[in-house]
């Protein structure tokens, strides 16, 4: 610095200036260097234990397989244990290779896998995740508390059913259902925030698997005042054929929500609700054009062939929509409708006699019922 302090001031600084990008150069290179050598030690170190671990797991499973050992888990838990387990990098290898494993396995070897994670107290991490900050963090551990239905974890769960984000909400509201069988849907009497359509599918997947003797009456819930609530519970009991719901979902008729209303209705329809045709007839002048062919629909889904006279009348209506519809359903009526079909060819309008000429022509029906 001494040394080119007298040189002229644009040379000095244009020196200074090229030793100092210099120096950042070779600290750039530097870093990069160890960076590279981390990265290839961590990889090499990871990718050792993590062949250590594999092969414990499998010498674990072939016992399981082999059923000859009393108990497999007692006999390998040593093995486990000698690995440096203090070390939280190998604990966490051996956490995500256990719960990896645990996932592809079913029966017994899926149920000692579990026996395993919890005699080496690895279900702790699990409870580390679930209380981090972190979403994903979270997010993973109400994940794999489900996956190995750790039910000691539900009262730490049950506080996310409500959280503010919808990605936590739905994987708590799942585990939940997981975790708590028979009482797993309590969470839908505080539910406040709307149940997405995509959220509804992810659930309904995951009741899919369950026990149907384990289930609640969904009827009980089709007084919620969330609507998306009543709507998934709706879609529950029709998957389900839970017919004791019927006298609720009729009361659902008088419902302020279009969507609710239609989807009752086509329920009563699909269960065949004979009982409760009158219900149906009692709403019909009051509502739209779509429920109206909505509650034709039904009529012809029951098929009791109470209402003949009804569907002739709306057969001949102006309405396309519903002209078509009366008419498909009495040709859902077999024998006893298309008779009133053919009565009546000459003497409605063109429009109509159009809409029997095709329903007549028809060999298959599939909307409705059992006959073509």
């Amino acid at each position: 610095y001494s040394v080119i302090s007298d040189f002229p001031r644009n040379i000095f600084f244009s020196i200074l200036i090229s030793v100092l990008s210099l120096l950042i150069l070779i600290s750039f290179y530097v870093f990069i260097a160890i960076k590279r050598v981390s990265f290839i030690f961590y990889r090499s170190r990871h990718q050792y234990w993590n062949n250590q671990i594999t092969e414990l797991l499998t010498i674990f499973l072939s016992k399981v397989d082999e059923g000859n050992v009393s108990d497999p888990v007692s006999k390998i838990l040593p093995s486990f244990r000698s690995l440096p387990l203090h070390r939280g990098f190998i604990k966490d290898l051996l956490y995500h290779q256990i719960i990896t494993y645990q996932s592809n396995f079913t029966g017994n070897a899926a149920e000692k896998l579990k026996e395993l994670f919890l005699r080496l107290r690895l279900h702790h991490l699990i409870l580390k995740k679930i209380k981090s900050r972190r979403m994903e963090v979270k997010i993973r551990g109400i994940i794999d508390a489900a996956q190995l239905e750790l039910e000691q974890f539900s009262p730490q769960i049950k506080k996310l059913l409500h959280h503010r984000s919808s990605e936590l909400r739905i994987e708590a509201q799942a585990a939940y259902i997981i975790l708590n069988k028979a009482h797993g849907f309590d969470f839908l009497d505080e539910v406040k925030e709307p149940i997405q359509d995509w959220h509804q599918l992810v659930l309904l997947d995951l009741i899919k698997r369950l026990n149907t003797n384990e289930l609640p009456l969904f009827s009980n819930w089709l007084s919620s005042a969330n609507r998306s609530v009543v709507d998934f519970c709706l879609k529950l009991i029709n998957h389900f054929q839970q017919f004791e719901a019927l006298p609720q979902i009729v009361q659902l008729l008088n419902h302020t929500d279009q969507e609710i209303k239609c989807l009752a209705i086509k329920i009563l329809g699909e269960f065949e609700a004979q009982e409760y045709e009158q219900a149906l007839l009692v709403c019909y002048s009051e509502e739209s054009t779509e429920l109206k062919a909505e509650i034709l629909k039904a009529l012809g889904r029951i098929n009791s062939g109470n209402q003949l006279d009804f569907l002739k009348n709306e057969s001949t209506s102006d309405a396309f929509e519903i002209a078509f519809e009366a008419s498909a359903a009495l040709f859902a009526h077999g024998s006893k409708g298309i008779k009133v079909l053919k009565q009546s060819h000459h003497q409605v309008p063109a429009l109509n006699r159009q809409i029997l000429d095709q329903l007549l022509s028809t060999t298959i029906t599939p909307s409705y019922g059992n006959l073509s």
